[in-house]
């Protein structure tokens, strides 16, 4: 199961909704640090949000996680 999937399962009735996604890394690997992941992330967030009708409000990008706060429309 991909992330959008993971996501959409959790908020499939919520109006708003703040995310904390703790990717599985092992000993709190950085996932974001090879050069354009970051960038990956947001072009991968911007697409899910055109496709689910997702309104993201603001998000942040950590070193191994990320938070998100998300309407749905």
């Amino acid at each position: 199961m991909n992330i959008v999937d993971k996501l959409l399962k959790t908020v499939k009735h919520a109006q708003l909704w703040h995310a904390l996604v703790e990717n599985q890394v092992n000993y709190r690997q950085m996932i974001f640090k090879k050069k354009g992941a970051a960038e990956a992330f947001e072009r991968t967030l911007s697409e899910a949000a055109v496709k689910y009708g997702w309104r993201v409000h603001a998000y942040v990008i950590m070193g191994n996680h990320f938070h998100l706060a998300v309407e749905l429309t």
